[in-house]
């Protein structure tokens, strides 16, 4: 691998939209009314985004996945709420226009194991993406 330590790069795995949609599903509305207030304040202080990449899994493999890691604070995770995550996360996509967000299928696939799956992420993580949304399947790839 060849890094270059001057390369203006950051790559994460936090969005801090993320901690909204969150919210608005766990906090009642006066919490998060109060949530609101503060997270526009912090909002406008943070980096914007060159991409944002959301890699989708059908609900039953996040189910399969969360058993086979067996972590006693994930069994209660229902697939309604997994349901309702998702479907928070594209509602709010389809209404941000800022910055180019890729959503990309991924089904079962495994980039961890997986080389050819992970090369096709990262080959389309360093491709152009005008904003907007922008949806790429790897499940028939």
């Amino acid at each position: 691998m060849n890094r270059d330590l001057f390369l203006d790069l950051s790559i994460s795995d936090y969005f801090f939209p993320k901690t909204l949609l969150f919210a608005r599903k766990t906090l009642g509305d006066e919490e998060y009314r109060l949530f609101l207030k503060l997270y526009h304040i912090l909002e406008a202080s943070f980096p914007k985004p060159d991409i944002v990449v959301y890699l989708h899994r059908p609900i039953e493999v996040l189910l399969k996945q969360i058993k086979i890691r067996g972590r006693s604070y994930e069994n209660g995770i229902s697939a309604k709420y997994l349901q309702d995550i998702q479907d928070s996360y594209f509602e709010f996509f389809m209404g941000y226009t800022a910055y180019p967000i890729l959503i990309i299928d991924i089904g079962e696939r495994d980039f961890i194991k997986d080389d050819n799956t992970y090369q096709s992420i990262t080959q389309l993580m360093k491709s152009e993406f005008l904003p907007g949304v922008h949806r790429v399947s790897l499940i028939s790839a």
